[in-house]
């Protein structure tokens, strides 16, 4: 078959750099590189929980189309389950509406392809997930990326454009899916406050499910919620399904349904899906206990590894924990070794994270046992103690 030179190009390219993405499908080993914090992506009791609330909704006749949507949301993809839905995400994170999507990827793209004009800028986080960065891609709005978490670098852009721009969006996650840090969002909300035109966009696929006392998120779990233009909630992560919300004010979501291509042509979500993502909902504040050992796992590891703790990218405030080395070529013989101990875990590096940014990402979960935990620690340390008798000599 002809195809175009470029693609074995490319693929050359990034093969000689030990770049080259493949798929794998995961082996038996111990996981601590899923988003599935809470264990409910392999839960039978909660996949058995869905099932019945799906038979149960069908037996009655209410809904037409059982299995797909048969459309998009404006066509004949909506119905009053996913409204109630919609309804009780909007109480769950005590705000005024909330409008479902297929993906994270979607609902981002959705609101920064469509929300800022051209007279606007967006300023971002350097370290923003990349369906945020491609949402700034299809933006008629200019962009401008801050350094990681600087308040001081935000304000000094926000004064060089407040008197040029209409708009002034500041986009953020509540936890970055890279390094595990949390944003200090009241500090970002007191510089929001000092100008009539900043508003604040903020991915939460990273926090819903696991902060807050029922799960809430963030900026709801701050109190911060109205202070907050946009919040995204992603529910591929602690809620182990499939979908997302964007929760807003009644306003912004009619503009979102009338503006957001993303959701005006895409088919919505399956019943099945809606089904699962209420279940979930009803369960959440009920999971605290899965919460609470998860942070247990969390400060043991820490602990375990203070004498390397300069490796570490955050003391332990969330499931995600991330190992920096020097260079890719170490990132992958780190993840390699820890493979061997029967670890499962993944080398991040360009350009999924700037150069010399490069990382073994880690994330602990509800199912993870303290001898799972220490095991990680133990082979962590054994290795970075090699690491740094290389190093030295």
């Amino acid at each position: 078959m002809k195809e175009p030179k470029h693609l074995s190009q490319k693929l050359e390219g990034r093969k000689s750099l030990n770049l080259l993405r493949k798929l794998s499908v995961n082996d038996a080993s111990i996981d601590f590189c899923s988003n599935d914090y809470l264990g409910l992506a392999k839960s039978v009791f909660f996949q058995k929980l869905c099932q019945k609330n799906y038979e149960k909704l069908i037996q009655t006749d209410s809904i037409k189309h059982i299995n797909g949507s048969s459309g998009s949301r404006l066509i004949s993809g909506n119905n009053t389950l996913i409204e109630d839905l919609e309804k009780q995400i909007a109480d769950f994170h005590n705000n005024e509406e909330a409008l479902v999507f297929n993906s994270g990827y979607t609902a981002n793209l959705a609101v920064l392809s469509s929300v800022p004009k051209r007279n606007d800028i967006i300023l971002y986080d350097e370290l923003i997930h990349a369906s945020l960065r491609d949402g700034l891609k299809l933006s008629k709005a200019f962009s401008a990326g801050f350094k990681h978490n600087s308040i001081e670098e935000v304000e000094k852009l926000i004064n060089e454009h407040a008197g040029k721009k209409e708009n002034i969006y500041i986009v953020l996650e509540a936890v970055y899916s890279m390094d595990g840090k949390i944003t200090d969002l009241h500090s970002f909300v007191q510089l929001k406050n000092k100008f009539s035109n900043v508003f604040i966009i903020l991915d939460e696929a990273h926090s819903v499910g696991v902060i807050g006392e029922k799960g809430e998120g963030l900026s709801a779990s701050l109190n911060l919620q109205n202070e907050v233009f946009i919040c995204i909630y992603t529910y591929g992560k602690a809620f182990g399904l499939y979908g997302a919300s964007v929760v807003c004010s009644r306003l912004t979501k009619a503009y979102l349904i009338n503006f957001a291509r993303p959701l005006i042509y895409s088919t919505a979500l399956p019943i099945y899906s809606i089904i699962s993502l209420k279940t979930a909902y009803d369960k959440m504040s009920q999971l605290n206990n899965r919460r609470l050992k998860i942070s247990h796992l969390q400060e043991l590891f820490v602990k375990m590894l203070q004498v390397y703790k300069s490796h570490l990218l955050n003391d332990g405030e969330h499931p995600i924990q991330g190992i920096k080395l020097s260079g890719s070529s170490k990132v992958f013989e780190l993840a390699a070794y820890l493979r061997s101990q029967n670890l499962n875990v993944k080398a991040i590096v360009f350009p999924t994270v700037p150069r010399n940014m490069e990382l073994i990402r880690i994330t602990f979960h509800y199912y993870n046992s303290k001898k799972e935990v220490l095991h990680l620690a133990e082979s962590l340390e054994k290795y970075l103690k090699k690491y740094h008798a290389e190093s030295s000599s």
